[in-house]
């Protein structure tokens, strides 16, 4: 009867520590990345700390309620945040704080599905929490989304501007790397951005598009151009700042120039490091 006793205990014990590990193990799976991820969320600005913190959460509980294969939720400093004031000259802000997931691709229906729910949370979560949408920077439809590959909603507090989006077009570089993304992204430092690149917008007559300086030499530029949301294909421009403070374009387009436009103008390998001449790209001559 003792070892009947003693051996029955003993299994007791075992199935008491079984449980705890799987109790242990569904913890870490479900709660731990999201603390893990709350404690890596660090911003100059506490109240965008705070919304990406609670926006993250929806998102996490997303990955668990629709089954998503994601790889789980990343922080960066380092993201853009494209913000069109109402004529549409679009700022870009560029060391914006976000958070993103990558998902594997769903088929056309369920996407829209998820896009229209995660975002419907998300809204309501900035609203919740003191926010206003801006429709200008908001998408306009649903429909109209399908037709650009991103569901975009646009929010503002004070002096931060964030946005969330879903990309609903599939991308990636092999079948086995296709996925889509939901990012919500933030930043306080629009007002100083705005200053700082209405005059090269007005300039050079763009709109509904963000211009970005890539390189420099002296008084030209090699500007880059994208979409409102930053999404689908980008362009350049080449402008040349004059004495009185204002950019005149040069040329511009998707490719690279042909030589003859390079040498013409005079745009160093700085600025254009390579050209057409014929059906063959060759380096930019002009130093």
């Amino acid at each position: 009867m003792t070892i009947k006793k003693e051996s029955s205990g003993k299994r007791i014990k075992w199935l008491i520590v079984i449980v705890v590990l799987l109790v242990l193990a569904i913890f870490i799976k479900n709660y731990l990345p999201v603390l893990k991820l709350n404690l890596s969320i660090k911003t100059s600005n506490s109240e965008v700390t705070n919304i990406l913190q609670k926006s993250a959460e929806v998102l996490k509980n997303s990955q668990k309620q629709y089954s998503l294969k994601s790889k789980g939720i990343n922080f960066s400093n380092s993201s853009s945040v494209f913000w069109a004031d109402n004529d549409g000259y679009t700022v870009s802000n560029s060391l914006s704080s976000a958070i993103n997931m990558d998902f594997s691709c769903l088929s056309e229906q369920n996407v829209e599905i998820l896009a229209k729910n995660i975002s419907t949370e998300i809204t309501n979560l900035f609203i919740k929490n003191g926010y206003e949408i801006n429709k200008v920077n908001s998408s306009k439809s649903f429909e109209n989304s399908l037709l650009s590959g991103v569901y975009n909603q646009a929010y503002e507090k004070g002096k931060i501007k964030c946005s969330s989006s879903v990309v609903l077009d599939c991308a990636g570089q092999s079948k086995e790397t296709m996925q889509q993304s939901v990012d919500v992204a933030c930043t306080d430092n629009y007002s100083v951005n705005y200053e700082q690149q209405l005059g090269m917008l007005k300039d050079l007559g763009i709109k509904w598009s963000y211009a970005e300086i890539i390189r420099k030499d002296g008084n030209v530029a090699y500007i880059q151009t994208g979409s409102s949301f930053g999404f689908g294909p980008g362009a350049y421009e080449v402008a040349k700042l004059d004495p009185n403070g204002h950019w005149k374009r040069i040329f511009g387009g998707q490719d690279n120039p042909t030589c003859d436009v390079v040498k013409k103008n005079n745009i160093s390998n700085k600025i254009i490091p390579e050209c057409w001449q014929g059906e063959k790209s060759i380096s930019n001559p002009v130093n």
